[in-house]
Protein backbone atom coordinates (compact mmCIF):
# COMPACT_ATOMS: atom_id res chain seq x y z
CA UNK A 1 0.00 0.00 0.00
CA UNK A 2 1.60 3.54 -0.84
CA UNK A 3 2.43 5.99 1.63
CA UNK A 4 -0.84 8.19 0.99
CA UNK A 5 0.91 11.20 2.35
CA UNK A 6 3.65 10.90 0.47
CA UNK A 7 1.45 10.31 -2.97
CA UNK A 8 -0.14 13.96 -2.42
CA UNK A 9 2.73 16.11 -2.24
CA UNK A 10 4.03 14.14 -5.32
CA UNK A 11 0.51 14.84 -6.93
CA UNK A 12 1.06 18.81 -5.90
CA UNK A 13 4.56 18.80 -7.31
CA UNK A 14 3.13 17.64 -10.25
CA UNK A 15 0.11 20.20 -10.25
CA UNK A 16 2.64 22.81 -9.97
CA UNK A 17 5.16 21.67 -12.61
CA UNK A 18 1.98 21.38 -15.22
CA UNK A 19 1.12 24.57 -13.87
CA UNK A 20 4.98 26.37 -14.93
CA UNK A 21 4.87 24.20 -18.10
CA UNK A 22 1.53 25.16 -19.92
CA UNK A 23 2.55 28.71 -18.47
CA UNK A 24 5.25 28.59 -20.67
CA UNK A 25 4.01 27.17 -23.62
CA UNK A 26 0.34 29.03 -23.63
CA UNK A 27 -0.24 31.63 -26.41
CA UNK A 28 3.56 30.92 -27.31
CA UNK A 29 2.73 27.70 -29.91
CA UNK A 30 1.47 27.90 -33.15
CA UNK A 31 0.43 24.48 -34.36
CA UNK A 32 -0.80 21.21 -32.95
CA UNK A 33 -1.33 17.90 -34.28
CA UNK A 34 -4.56 15.82 -34.63
CA UNK A 35 -5.06 12.15 -32.47
CA UNK A 36 -6.63 9.62 -34.25
CA UNK A 37 -10.20 10.65 -32.83
CA UNK A 38 -9.44 14.56 -34.41
CA UNK A 39 -9.02 15.76 -31.34
CA UNK A 40 -5.70 18.43 -30.88
CA UNK A 41 -2.47 17.11 -29.12
CA UNK A 42 0.42 19.94 -28.77
CA UNK A 43 4.08 19.86 -27.58
CA UNK A 44 2.89 21.40 -24.07
CA UNK A 45 0.53 18.33 -23.75
CA UNK A 46 3.59 15.89 -24.87
CA UNK A 47 5.89 17.87 -22.75
CA UNK A 48 3.70 17.92 -19.66
CA UNK A 49 2.70 14.10 -19.46
CA UNK A 50 6.06 13.72 -19.84
CA UNK A 51 7.28 15.46 -16.96
CA UNK A 52 4.92 14.29 -14.84
CA UNK A 53 5.99 10.48 -16.03
CA UNK A 54 9.70 11.10 -14.76
CA UNK A 55 8.69 12.92 -11.46
CA UNK A 56 6.58 9.61 -10.90
CA UNK A 57 9.20 6.90 -11.82
CA UNK A 58 11.85 9.21 -9.59
CA UNK A 59 9.53 8.62 -6.22
CA UNK A 60 7.13 5.84 -6.54
CA UNK A 61 9.09 4.13 -9.41
CA UNK A 62 6.66 0.53 -9.48
CA UNK A 63 4.06 2.68 -10.38
CA UNK A 64 1.59 2.21 -13.24
CA UNK A 65 1.43 5.28 -15.18
CA UNK A 66 -2.18 5.85 -17.55
CA UNK A 67 -1.92 9.32 -20.03
CA UNK A 68 -3.64 10.59 -22.34
CA UNK A 69 -0.42 11.07 -24.69
CA UNK A 70 1.46 8.12 -23.93
CA UNK A 71 -1.18 5.88 -23.31
CA UNK A 72 -1.00 3.30 -20.43
CA UNK A 73 1.53 1.19 -18.93
CA UNK A 74 -0.04 -0.82 -16.27
CA UNK A 75 1.97 -3.09 -14.27
CA UNK A 76 0.50 -2.74 -10.83
CA UNK A 77 -2.61 -1.89 -9.46
CA UNK A 78 -1.07 1.45 -8.09
CA UNK A 79 -2.19 3.89 -11.77
CA UNK A 80 -1.68 7.66 -11.78
CA UNK A 81 -3.85 9.01 -14.24
CA UNK A 82 -3.19 12.37 -16.17
CA UNK A 83 -4.08 14.29 -18.71
CA UNK A 84 -1.67 16.62 -19.16
CA UNK A 85 -4.26 19.33 -20.50
CA UNK A 86 -7.73 18.90 -20.51
CA UNK A 87 -9.25 22.02 -22.91
CA UNK A 88 -6.72 21.63 -25.54
CA UNK A 89 -9.30 23.34 -27.68
CA UNK A 90 -9.20 26.11 -25.45
CA UNK A 91 -5.55 26.43 -25.04
CA UNK A 92 -4.92 26.22 -28.86
CA UNK A 93 -7.10 29.21 -29.18
CA UNK A 94 -5.52 30.93 -26.16
CA UNK A 95 -8.56 30.76 -23.86
CA UNK A 96 -7.35 30.27 -20.41
CA UNK A 97 -9.69 27.69 -19.60
CA UNK A 98 -8.25 24.78 -19.49
CA UNK A 99 -6.31 22.33 -16.97
CA UNK A 100 -4.24 19.18 -15.98
CA UNK A 101 -6.17 16.49 -14.66
CA UNK A 102 -3.83 13.95 -11.90
CA UNK A 103 -5.22 11.02 -10.15
CA UNK A 104 -4.17 7.97 -8.00
CA UNK A 105 -6.06 4.88 -7.86
CA UNK A 106 -5.00 1.81 -6.01
CA UNK A 107 -6.76 -1.63 -7.00
CA UNK A 108 -10.52 -0.03 -7.75
CA UNK A 109 -10.58 3.22 -5.71
CA UNK A 110 -9.33 6.88 -6.15
CA UNK A 111 -7.27 7.76 -3.85
CA UNK A 112 -6.25 11.54 -4.85
CA UNK A 113 -7.55 13.48 -7.05
CA UNK A 114 -6.40 16.90 -8.06
CA UNK A 115 -8.00 19.94 -10.99
CA UNK A 116 -5.46 22.22 -11.81
CA UNK A 117 -6.24 25.23 -13.63
CA UNK A 118 -2.96 27.71 -14.08
CA UNK A 119 -4.23 30.50 -15.72
CA UNK A 120 -7.12 31.21 -13.04
CA UNK A 121 -4.92 29.68 -10.02
CA UNK A 122 -7.36 27.46 -8.92
CA UNK A 123 -6.39 24.23 -7.52
CA UNK A 124 -9.14 21.46 -6.52
CA UNK A 125 -7.16 18.55 -4.59
CA UNK A 126 -8.87 15.66 -2.53
CA UNK A 127 -7.07 12.73 -0.76
CA UNK A 128 -9.49 9.86 0.09
CA UNK A 129 -11.17 10.31 3.41
CA UNK A 130 -10.21 13.93 3.69
CA UNK A 131 -12.51 16.03 1.17
CA UNK A 132 -11.48 18.34 -1.06
CA UNK A 133 -9.98 22.01 -1.44
CA UNK A 134 -9.92 24.55 -3.62
CA UNK A 135 -6.72 26.19 -3.24
CA UNK A 136 -6.53 24.60 0.58
CA UNK A 137 -10.00 25.99 1.75
CA UNK A 138 -12.64 22.96 2.04
CA UNK A 139 -15.49 22.80 -0.55
CA UNK A 140 -19.24 21.50 -0.21
CA UNK A 141 -21.81 20.67 -2.69
CA UNK A 142 -24.30 23.16 -3.30
CA UNK A 143 -27.58 21.12 -1.07
CA UNK A 144 -29.10 20.71 -4.40
CA UNK A 145 -31.48 17.70 -4.29
CA UNK A 146 -33.83 17.87 -7.37
CA UNK A 147 -32.89 18.07 -11.19
CA UNK A 148 -35.01 20.66 -11.69
CA UNK A 149 -32.87 23.21 -9.57
CA UNK A 150 -28.92 21.91 -10.61
CA UNK A 151 -26.75 23.85 -12.75
CA UNK A 152 -25.30 21.38 -15.51
CA UNK A 153 -21.92 22.66 -17.36
CA UNK A 154 -20.66 20.79 -20.54
CA UNK A 155 -17.60 21.12 -23.30
CA UNK A 156 -19.15 21.93 -26.85
CA UNK A 157 -21.61 19.27 -27.54
CA UNK A 158 -20.80 19.43 -31.04
CA UNK A 159 -17.96 16.58 -30.11
CA UNK A 160 -21.18 14.12 -28.74
CA UNK A 161 -22.44 11.59 -30.98
CA UNK A 162 -26.24 11.18 -31.81
CA UNK A 163 -27.27 9.33 -28.75
CA UNK A 164 -25.28 11.78 -26.27
CA UNK A 165 -26.57 14.23 -28.08
CA UNK A 166 -30.26 13.20 -27.35
CA UNK A 167 -29.05 11.99 -23.84
CA UNK A 168 -27.10 15.55 -22.86
CA UNK A 169 -30.46 17.07 -24.81
CA UNK A 170 -32.63 15.49 -22.12
CA UNK A 171 -30.52 16.61 -19.29
CA UNK A 172 -30.30 19.91 -19.92
CA UNK A 173 -33.95 20.65 -19.96
CA UNK A 174 -34.78 18.67 -16.85
CA UNK A 175 -31.91 20.81 -15.31
CA UNK A 176 -31.66 25.12 -14.78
Amino acid sequence: MTDLDSAFRLAHSMADTARSLASKYFRQIGGYDLKADSSPVTVADRDIELSLRQAIAAVFPGHSVYGEEFGADITSDQIWVIDPIDGTKSFVTGVPLFGSLIAFVEGDIARIGIVEIPFLRERWSALAGQGTTLNGTACRTSGCTRLSEARILTTSPDAYDAAETVAYDRLSKAAR
